[in-house]
């Protein structure tokens, strides 16, 4: 995108390939963050030596959640129920099966309190996009899709390292509704990462869609973020069902809604998407996208 705005680019495609499923399948899982045989080096050193994985430390995240604010299971279950019933309206999602508050309750614990239903599937999958200068949008045979606002928020440190307050994200520091005119109650849809479900409470407070620590609360009532509802989030099934495309994917399914492309699983009306991506790595990105 800098380099779009500044002059040096007409069009930039950006592609990302994964093929996941494939290398984590049966007889060919590897280790969490480093290739077979290599040594961990950086931060993965102190992290991998101990066996600490991202569900592990998601769990955290979610038990400190629980204590604090009182955030029920309950009321987690009802993002991975949503979006299974999103991924049955998408062709291409993993998981279409629908499942129910009885199902999550009984399922696997990966780390408590987080069960099987709070983590990503692995896919195999791409994705690609063109951005192009502004100027370009009439001559296309499709709705463009304009980048409103954009805001990165860093740290220097993964969430779970310490010295941070391990119920949030990054995007809390986000300025993004700073550089728009436009204000939360105008958002017609939302992506949020749900590599973990969790994830996408923490999304719904730094976006302002509702206030820290009342995301329980929130999401407690499916209609509202169902299609049809108030704010559908994840229409293809998110990384919970539709498969672990990670932020490539939020991007794509937001591109979709405001383009009307949306088929079966399309929010009417769609003017303007808010696609929030990055977990507790030291990075997250926020972006409101509208129809030109």
């Amino acid at each position: 995108m800098l380099a779009v705005s500044g002059g040096m680019a007409n069009h930039v495609l950006c592609w990302r390939s994964i093929w996941e499923g494939t290398a984590q399948g049966a007889d060919r899982r590897r280790g969490y963050g480093v290739p077979a045989g290599s040594r961990a080096s950086g931060q993965l050193g102190w992290q991998l030596p101990y066996g600490a994985s991202a569900a592990n430390l998601a769990a955290l995240q979610l038990r400190s959640r629980m204590d604090r604010f009182g955030l029920t299971r309950e009321q987690l279950a009802q993002v991975a129920i949503v979006q299974r019933a999103h991924a049955k309206l998408n062709p291409k999602a993993v998981y279409t099966e629908p499942i129910d508050l009885a199902d999550y309750l009984g399922a696997r614990m990966v780390s408590d309190p987080l069960c099987m239903y709070d983590c990503d599937i692995a896919c195999d999958g791409a994705t690609a996009f063109v951005v192009s200068r502004a100027e370009h949008a009439a001559a296309l045979d499709h709705p463009g899709v304009v980048v409103e606002a954009l805001d990165c928020a860093h740290h220097d440190r993964f969430l779970w390292e310490g010295g941070q307050d391990i119920a949030r994200l990054n995007s809390r520091w986000s300025t993004l509704w700073d550089r728009t005119d436009f204000t939360p109650d105008d958002v017609d849809y939302a992506s949020l990462y749900d590599g973990f479900s969790v994830f996408v409470l923490c999304f719904l407070e730094d976006f302002g869609f509702c206030k820290f620590g009342e995301s329980g609360e929130w999401v407690a009532e499916p209609a509202r973020f169902s299609l049809g509802g108030a704010l559908p989030i994840n229409t293809a099934g998110g990384r919970l069902s539709g498969g672990r495309l990670h932020g490539f994917g939020h991007l794509h399914e937001a591109c979709v809604q405001v383009r009307g492309d949306g088929g079966a699983r399309q929010v009417v009306g769609a003017e303007l998407a808010a696609c929030g991506v990055g977990g507790a790595n030291s990075g997250t990105t926020m972006m409101l996208l509208r129809r030109s």
